[in-house]
């Protein structure tokens, strides 16, 4: 698959039209005509990262085809996991590292109130 076609899949996959992709990750929607168009043979784009943030996609995927397209920690329907996950994305590893811990530790103190053990979800 090409990479037109699998901006085109992701774009699907979020359900967006390319004026919604276009708005939502700062790209003027012909790029994005242009990018889809498989006679163009697009083989990416500078804001590929920016695309796989928007859909929810995996940059590797999008990039390259490597990998699923849809990364397991995108793997849920609740929409404050997925913008959580979207949000630590781009993040350095130690920034993500501080916000699981963080989001560990409140997740203990509700068990704790709750009389669990935290793993319950």
């Amino acid at each position: 698959m090409d990479y037109g076609e699998r901006l085109k899949l992701a774009r699907k996959h979020a359900k967006m039209t390319q004026e919604a992709l276009a708005d939502a990750s700062e790209v003027k929607q012909p790029s994005i005509s242009y990018l889809e168009n498989i006679k163009n043979e697009c083989t990416g784009s500078e804001f590929t990262a920016r695309f796989a943030r928007v859909c929810g996609v995996s940059v590797d995927w999008l990039s390259d085809e490597i990998g699923e397209m849809i990364p397991e920690y995108y793997r849920t329907t609740d929409p404050k996991i997925i913008a959580v996950a979207r949000v630590m994305e781009p993040m350095p590893e130690y920034g993500k590292d501080a916000a699981v811990k963080d989001v560990a530790e409140v997740a203990e103190l509700i068990a704790q109130a709750q009389g669990g053990n935290g793993t319950d979800g």
